[in-house]
């Protein structure tokens, strides 16, 4: 019994192998937008070289009577050496995952190895130990100086990239890369029983014969359960690559269209409102160049005037904002320093930037956005009621927030004090400015908290604790007015 399953097993194990490895090398056409998706090739090709090495044991004896005893003993160490080399490719990919910065270490250490098992196994043959004994040595030494080694950093690997949470990786998706990760630490610990009985340790107590006696069940059994969790949850990730680059893909394409948008309205507002405006302008000053400097009219029409400049200026400063380039994929540190660049040029006042985090670091584009714009309106803000003349923005990233400060040195500002005051009778905000009750509602899409202070030494202090994730059923990201 236990030799018949033992022979018989090598067809659907390696077909469960063959399946996983093309599913992997046909989808792998797709551009996943995943840092380590770009790997998974390696895992393909090692699937199907493991294939082929298990459908190997099972043809190759059926044409023994075919060849030469001498000729038949090389080519029964042909699938030992495919398999061994097909673990070559799962080290490296599990290298690879360690180690994003592709070094050349992930692929010398794992082909190193390689040549010192060839080596092992080719002193073996110059000693002429007997076939049955260089073909168990064979098999043992590649499952505990490969598959061993390979099946335990892999685990690691996968397990690593389903915590980081620098992947923005979806739940779905953490889960599988998980899953997958238990997979192949099972495939380590089952490593040591998938060998014959050997004359050295750990062969010697771990191995498929004592397996068998003990459990009365084959190791084969096992090792066929592994395959086939490997296949589902391969094939299950692929699917839930797919659906999130085609997510990912929509976003995009939504993303061009609102630029284009913005790129329309922007053209509009400065070949048609602007123009009116800037015409207006002109007719009122020529209308008072022609009023008797005593006229009570002059007066109302010059501040009239300066009111429409300081209009004009800000709807360009807007039309600007709409031309920007995108600021839903930018690191926030880079959004941040080119917001502080421009707002030092508008209003002439001096910027300092303090940041603590992963300067690679973003949210998902509609939450980023929003916060784009509560820091630009409370800029804006102190720009035109405090007169301060220096600025400070501070972003810490803390484990699971965002904690943002900004303070000014300027006059307390009244329309932020209106708002805290408000903010703290828990009521919603009714008065004449926009900008804060859109401060309030982009805060309440962000699931975060600001907080207005006036310190000791001066001017006004306004922090933001804005979560880095929220749950999706959570994330309303639905665009306020800007």
């Amino acid at each position: 019994m236990f030799e018949f399953i033992s022979i018989n097993s090598y067809f659907p194990y390696g077909l469960l192998y063959f399946a996983s490895g093309l599913g992997i090398l046909i989808q792998h056409r797709k551009k996943y937008p995943f840092r380590f998706a770009k790997d998974l090739w390696l895992m393909g090709i090692y699937a199907l070289i493991h294939a082929t090495a298990e459908w190997s044991y099972l043809f190759i004896p059926l044409q023994a009577s075919s060849f030469s005893a001498q000729l038949l003993y090389f080519l029964n160490l042909f699938p030992i050496f495919l398999e061994a080399f097909s673990f070559v490719f799962l080290f490296i990919f599990s290298l690879r995952l360690l180690y994003p910065e592709r070094s050349l270490r992930t692929i010398f250490i794992p082909i190193g190895i390689f040549l010192l098992y060839c080596a092992n196994v080719g002193i073996l043959l110059m000693n002429k130990v007997s076939p049955a004994a260089a073909l168990s040595y064979s098999q043992e030494f590649s499952h505990y100086m490969l598959l061993l080694p390979s099946s335990i950093l892999t685990a690691l690997a996968l397990y690593r990239q389903g915590k980081d949470q620098r992947n923005k990786l979806p739940l779905q998706i953490r889960s599988s890369l998980k899953a997958l990760s238990v997979v192949f630490l099972f495939l380590a610990m089952i490593a040591m029983l998938m060998v014959d009985p050997g004359s050295f340790f750990p062969a010697n107590i771990f191995n498929s014969q004592a397996f068998y006696n003990i459990t009365h069940l084959p190791v084969q059994l096992l090792r066929g359960l592994v395959g086939t969790a490997t296949m589902i949850i391969t094939l299950k990730l692929l699917l839930e690559f797919n659906r999130e680059t085609d997510r990912i893909l929509a976003q995009a394409e939504e993303d061009a269209m609102r630029f284009s948008e913005r790129e329309r309205i922007s053209q509009d507002l400065h070949d048609g409102v602007i123009q009116t405006l800037y015409a207006t302008g002109m007719m009122l000053e020529s209308t008072v160049r022609h009023l008797d400097s005593e006229s009570p009219i002059r007066e109302q029409l010059k501040f009239c005037i300066e009111s429409l400049n300081t209009s004009l200026l800000d709807l360009r400063h807007y039309i600007t904002g709409l031309k920007s380039e995108d600021i839903s994929h930018k690191p926030l540190k880079r959004i941040f320093e080119k917001m502080l660049t421009e707002f030092e040029v508008n209003y002439n006042i001096r910027t300092q930037f303090v940041f603590v985090g992963d300067d690679l670091i973003l949210l998902t584009p509609n939450r980023q956005n929003h916060l784009y714009y509560v820091v630009k309106e409370v800029l804006n803000n102190i720009g035109k009621h405090t007169a301060a003349t220096n600025i400070q923005l501070q972003l810490v990233e803390e484990p699971d927030q965002l904690v943002i400060s900004l303070w000014d040195n300027g006059q307390e500002n009244k329309q932020l004090s209106e708002q805290f005051k408000t903010d703290r009778e828990e009521q919603f905000y009714q008065g004449p400015g926009m900008g804060l009750r859109n401060i309030r509602e982009r805060i309440t899409i962000l699931r975060g908290e600001i907080d207005y202070s006036y310190p000791p030494t001066g001017g006004t202090l306004v922090i933001l604790h804005i979560p880095k994730e929220v749950s999706l059923e959570n994330d309303n990201t639905t665009d306020v007015g800007r």
